[in-house]
């Protein structure tokens, strides 16, 4: 084979790079890429219908402590980051076992089913918020969201690490074995165009919360994350 020329990139999600191919089977792994740059990440947050009255973390857990088996969290499907946020939430809190799990196709038809209170609680980044009369419970975040300043981080409910941070996350890698000048030549190009007039006025647009990280923070991240999300991913079961 030849030489990666650094011609080829891809742009893949947290999903695609770091939990598919730990539950999937698929041509490639940890070491089948060099990271370029981070370009977005949003946290995860685990809400729950407006309608209950499991307005925050202590009613939460009473109330399935008190209920096992009662109440339901749904999924885009499992794998799916909305699955792993749940199970992060869940595990983390020690109650997975008194929950149940019901995936869906996608995140429409589970946020009907929320809507209905045929499940209670579901995970996604913040924006999901504006579809529905949800109400958040955790941010998956370092530190607290600024559109949600009540809202506790999960490391703040006792949620331990490697469970207490999730992001949506994208960003470019090339194949491995792509030169370094190439690399750092990619990495910064990146980083003006992620900072460019353009690409924020469309990250405003989309909500998109931009979060920019050069080849080697981004490597050194990937490979947290890829780590991070393996305890995850056993926890759901997957």
């Amino acid at each position: 084979g030849q030489m990666p020329t650094g011609y080829q990139l891809g742009y893949w999600s947290v999903t695609v790079s770091t939990i598919q191919p730990q539950i999937k089977d698929v041509p490639y792994g940890i070491d089948s890429w060099e990271p370029i740059c981070s370009v977005a990440a949003s946290p995860t947050v685990l809400f729950t219908s407006a309608s209950n009255d499991l307005t925050n973390v202590d009613a939460m857990k009473a109330s399935i402590e008190a209920n096992p088996g009662k109440y339901l969290f749904g999924s885009s499907g499992p794998g799916a980051m909305t699955h792993l946020t749940t199970v992060a939430a869940f595990a983390g809190l020690g109650l997975i076992d008194k929950v149940k799990h019901l995936p869906f196709q996608g995140s429409g038809p589970a946020l009907q089913a929320m809507a209905a209170n045929t499940i209670q609680f579901f995970g996604d980044t913040e924006i999901l918020m504006q579809r529905g009369d949800f109400h958040p419970l955790i941010a998956f975040s370092q530190t607290r969201l600024e559109n949600f300043p009540d809202v506790p981080t999960a490391s703040e409910v006792g949620i331990e690490p490697p469970l207490n941070e999730l992001y949506l996350w994208g960003g470019l890698f090339a194949p491995a074995g792509t030169d370094e000048a190439v690399v750092a030549k990619l990495s910064e190009a990146c980083g003006t165009a992620v900072n460019s007039e353009g690409f924020q006025k469309f990250a405003a647009d989309t909500q998109t919360t931009i979060n920019y990280r050069d080849a080697e923070e981004f490597n050194t991240f990937f490979r947290a994350q890829y780590e991070a999300n393996s305890a995850i991913i056993e926890a759901a079961g997957l």
